[in-house]
């Protein structure tokens, strides 16, 4: 029977603890090809062996390597590789951004520009892509629904109506 905690593993040295525990000091001296004091550093209290030595575990140069690469710019690379181990355990990253801001001129224009996003999600889930490219395509639909709710608001009272073309009233009957 799989041993009870109140909480799973919160840093990377009780993680690292964690796995020693369960898999033991020789498989993780194995699997990152380091010798078992490493292991040791990686489980032990930083009082002990000084918080450098435990910052220096696999987690923490992750963590680092992303944190450089947001700061240079590179979030959606970032963002798609959190995903993927979201997905590794049946999780959904869920990507918390500012308001919309549409980009096309007029609500008209917003509209017409949502509808070649509609289609490539749904072309990447009727050709069977793999689940990471069909997300990346629903984000994109997504973010242009957003755009068009967003250009709505923006000509709220009117509902854009009086910048909506006759012809796209016509067709929707009013």
């Amino acid at each position: 029977m799989p041993e009870t905690t109140d909480l799973p593993p919160l840093n990377s040295r009780e993680y690292f603890h964690f796995l020693k525990t369960k898999f033991g000091q020789v498989y993780l001296s194995t699997k990152f090809h380091v010798s078992e004091r490493t292991i040791q550093r990686w489980v032990s209290d930083e009082t002990y062996v000084g918080e450098e030595s435990v910052r220096k575990n696999p987690i923490e140069k992750i963590e680092e390597t992303m944190r450089d690469m947001i700061n240079r710019g590179y979030f959606r690379e970032v963002q798609a590789l959190v995903k993927r181990w979201a997905h590794m355990v049946g999780l959904a990253v869920e990507v918390v951004r500012d308001v919309p801001v549409p980009l096309a001129d007029s609500l008209e224009e917003e509209l017409l520009d949502t509808y070649p996003a509609l289609c490539r999600f749904h072309q990447s889930v009727r050709d069977g892509d793999d689940l990471e490219i069909a997300e990346h395509w629903l984000e994109q639909a997504r973010r242009e629904l957003d755009e068009d709710f967003a250009a709505y608001c923006r000509e709220w009272p009117t509902g854009g109506r009086d910048n909506v073309s006759h012809s796209m009233r016509q067709s929707r009957g009013k």
